[in-house]
């Protein structure tokens, strides 16, 4: 008799965990990000992707509206992350390729490192970087894109549309990018 009580209770106690973790699990899978304000399901290709405004390195506030008109990529990275390490030096190629030709092209790069702008500035002194650096200690842009991790890249055309979401790093230097991003800036 003590047995079976004691089974019952052990049984008691596993199956409102387990249906707990079911419910975690199942609840990840069927997750739709949403932009709060709006009630859309954010960044489909040809709608307007979320603004944001975060501080740069100075405390001045960059708010991706103000460049609306320009072709722009939006870079997600972190000081930490090796493949963010490695792709930065082309986006600044890039950048200065397409600035030299006087595009309306713009490269916005938000940091998600949790330790700020004293991390960050290091590294943009380090890598020369002379691009836009807003920071984000606190991640507000991973929920408002859906960033799963970095680095992740968003192409957004002159009106503020999504064009392209891109995962992982790439080389952004090389002719066919340059080309592509002069074409979109025409």
């Amino acid at each position: 008799m003590k047995e079976k009580s004691g089974k019952i209770a052990f049984a008691i106690f596993l199956i409102p965990f387990v249906i707990t973790i079911l419910w975690g699990v199942l609840s990840h899978f069927n997750r739709i990000d949403y932009d709060e304000k709006n009630m859309k399901v954010v960044l489909e290709r040809g709608l307007a992707v979320p603004d944001f405004s975060f501080p740069d390195l100075d405390g001045n506030i960059i708010q991706l509206s103000n460049f609306k008109g320009k072709v722009i990529l939006l870079n997600i990275w972190a000081s930490w992350c090796i493949p963010c390490l490695d792709e930065m030096p082309s986006l600044e190629n890039l950048y200065q390729s397409l600035k030299s030709l006087n595009k309306k092209f713009e490269i916005v790069a938000v940091s998600i490192d949790a330790l700020g702008a004293d991390v960050v500035r290091k590294f943009v002194k380090k890598y020369k970087i002379s691009f836009p650096v807003a920071l984000d200690p606190r991640h507000k842009i991973k929920k408002l894109y859906s960033v799963k991790g970095v680095p992740e890249t968003f192409v957004i055309d002159a009106k503020g549309m999504l064009i392209q979401k891109i995962v992982g790093p790439r080389k952004w230097d090389d002719k066919k990018t340059i080309e592509y991003f002069n074409k979109l800036t025409q």
